[in-house]
């Protein structure tokens, strides 16, 4: 990437070794960047997104694997005004853990140590011109690095994620500008997408899980509040039966658990089709998750496998 002393971008490092963020710093200076704050402090990361817009992070996860929650937080719009800004996780070591995570929590990039500035420069210019499409489904939003669809898996909602850094880099005032307008409408069609699918979710667990199971209980209540903070930004008809739908699970006076999750099942069918999704469509997606999980379940009781356990609810 050519140098460019108009650059706008705005960039925010983190690493807890200062020694490492002065090379990262200089680096990025190198490549034309000048609005560069560093950060040792996963916390002062964390206010710093909150109070302003950023169009480059560039964190190291090794010593703080917080980091991985941070980046799931601002792809999930859960703090800050971009949820599209270019991540870049870097790492010293191979650790297949943390490059699940990374990869698992929606950063652009895992870039090992150390690294040159031209192997920088060729990492930032791929995120600026051919950056990958971002796919959306009822946990994760970030690039997609599938190699073809999963199958039994709902098909995904894939986009072209608004590219702050792409306007930003090159100067561009009036892209940058237009760039944060895209954002808001693209915020409103991905919470629009995660109600849907979260709220399929929600049905399924609700109708194969055992509503005595406390950890069940914990699993689902969690997505209830999660699906009511998304139903908010969809409309207010949505946001009142998301908002019953938390209530009939978390109201110990509503009744025993297998009438209050029976409820709770009607309501997040009923979150579904009024944020859009048909309701026939909506009970066919439904009907066709509960029978994958169904038939995962039984896999893993037939074979006793934790590990496929993990991938239970991939196919939403």
């Amino acid at each position: 990437m050519a140098q460019d002393p108009e650059n706008l971008a705005r960039v925010v490092l983190f690493d807890p070794i200062r020694q490492n963020l002065r090379t990262t710093r200089y680096a990025l200076y190198e490549l034309g960047f000048r609005e560069i704050d560093t950060f040792s402090a996963l916390g002062e990361v964390r206010e710093r997104v909150e109070a302003a817009d950023v169009d480059l992070l560039v964190m190291e996860p090794e010593d703080d694997p917080k980091v991985f929650s941070l980046v799931r937080d601002i792809r999930h719009s859960r703090i800050g005004r971009n949820p599209f800004s270019v991540i870049f996780l870097t790492c010293w070591t191979r650790d297949p853990q943390n490059i699940r995570q990374a990869l698992e929590s929606g950063a652009d990039d895992l870039i090992a140590r150390p690294f040159s500035t031209r192997f920088l420069d060729e990492r930032v210019a791929a995120a600026i011109e051919r950056r990958k499409r971002f796919v959306v489904t009822s946990d994760y939003i970030g690039p997609d690095r599938r190699s073809g669809p999963r199958p039994g898996a709902a098909d995904p909602r894939y986009l072209n994620a608004p590219n702050t850094l792409k306007a930003a880099a090159k100067g561009d005032w009036e892209a940058l500008e237009a760039t944060y307008q895209h954002i808001k409408t693209v915020q409103e069609d991905v919470a629009k997408e995660r109600v849907q699918r979260l709220s399929v979710r929600i049905a399924a667990d609700l109708e194969i899980s055992n509503p005595s199971s406390p950890s069940a209980e914990i699993s689902v209540i969690k997505q209830a509040r999660e699906l009511e903070r998304l139903a908010e930004r969809v409309g207010p008809e949505t946001a009142s039966i998301a908002k019953a739908l938390t209530k009939s699970l978390t109201d110990g006076e509503a009744g025993a658990p297998g009438k209050r999750w029976r409820v709770a099942r009607e309501l997040a069918h009923g979150v579904c089709v009024s944020s859009g999704h048909g309701d026939s469509s909506a009970s066919e997606e439904i009907d066709r998750l509960v029978g994958k999980l169904r038939e995962k379940q039984d896999s893993v009781a037939k074979d006793g496998g934790l590990e496929k356990q993990k991938g239970l609810h991939s196919a939403a």
